[in-house]
């Protein structure tokens, strides 16, 4: 950095009070110096010669000293609030932190206890189902002297009790298979190492709706991409926000009519902000902050994990940025992803 450019940043920073401290110190301490200077003009001297400054001499530098102490003591003061200040935003956001985990926490504790106790419940109640087919085989082999008859009656029980049962007793497992690897997906974001980097998002934007290319054909759907201003991220992460947004756009849309999605951006000040807005099947106001949660889904019907929207809004936490929607049930969505700007 030259010496005009430091300079002006310095400054900027005096005037800014950052450094409220010095700042004090060097405006005070340069009224202090001037006073001697001006108790030493001629106009001030007396009729026989001698000056002011000449006869009040020790007030004067009392009153320097004093001006001084003055500005050191509000400097301290001065410092002290701000340093206060930072400490009670840095309280805040820890406050801020602790509540949203204490928020995730319930959400856990609400599943374990109610989505895996579901299929749990299955998984006793199809083995005991299993315990009366395996009873009445017992009885069978007992009862039953005709090897054929044996045979037929066996296979009866084999294809129908027993195959249905292990066949709720396997989806109830791979039920809870998939709730726990969420679990481990949701833990595992939190902790993952971060890339930050300016990023050119017209192409990771042009990247994501490429591997999205087969399902927006497969529901008649187009997507374009608009302007979209660049932002410090992890790429991979921001790969993920978009692809899950588009990802649900698709999933979402509205069979009565061709969908129209797109995406776009602006940037407003320090923020860069982009748009996924959709002609889909809506989200009811009660359900905009819901879907956020960890397994709820916008629509029943739809399928899939109810976990999109979740990393959404958990890695836009990690990125210093935000998540948003607003919605309207039959008209479709806008989600609005906030991230910090960077040139590229």
């Amino acid at each position: 950095m030259n010496m005009p450019n430091r300079l002006a940043m310095h400054a900027r920073a005096f005037l800014s009070g950052r450094h409220l401290f010095l700042t004090v110190i060097i405006l005070t301490g340069g009224l202090a110096c001037f006073v001697p200077a001006f108790a030493n003009i001629e106009a001030l001297s007396g009729s026989d010669g001698i000056t002011f400054f000449e006869t009040h001499k020790s007030a004067i530098f009392i009153l320097t000293g004093l001006l001084f102490f003055l500005s050191f003591i509000i400097g301290i003061l001065l410092v002290s609030n701000h340093t206060k200040r930072k400490a009670e935003r840095a309280v805040k956001l820890l406050n801020d932190k602790l509540v949203e985990k204490n928020r995730e926490l319930e959400q856990v504790i609400y599943i374990t206890s109610h989505d895996l106790r579901s299929p749990l419940v299955n998984i006793m109640g199809f083995k005991r189902e299993l315990d009366k087919a395996c009873q009445r085989i017992s009885s069978l082999h007992e009862t039953e002297r005709d090897i054929d008859v044996f045979k037929k009656k066996l296979t009866e029980i084999c294809e129908s009790d027993v195959s249905f049962s292990l066949g709720f007793i396997e989806a109830s497992i791979n039920k809870i298979d998939s709730l726990l690897n969420g679990l481990l997906r949701i833990s595992r974001l939190g902790s993952a190492a971060l890339e930050l980097k300016p990023l050119d998002m017209e192409a990771l934007a042009q990247e994501v709706v490429k591997t999205l290319k087969f399902q927006s054909r497969e529901c008649g759907a187009t997507i374009t991409v608009g302007e979209m201003p660049p932002c410090l991220g992890d790429e991979y992460m921001v790969n993920q926000i978009f692809t899950n947004l588009l990802g649900n756009a698709l999933k979402y849309s509205d069979p009565a009519r061709p969908g129209v999605i797109s995406l776009h951006g602006s940037r407003q000040g320090p923020v860069s902000v982009y748009c996924v807005e959709d002609n889909g099947v809506g989200i009811s106001q009660d359900n905009c902050e819901r879907v956020f949660e960890i397994f709820q889904r916008a629509g029943a019907n739809k399928g899939g994990e109810g976990l999109g929207l979740t990393i959404v809004r958990k890695i836009c936490d990690r990125l210093n940025g935000r998540v948003r929607v607003e919605s309207e049930p039959g008209k479709g969505s806008r989600f609005f992803v906030m991230l910090p700007y960077a040139k590229p």
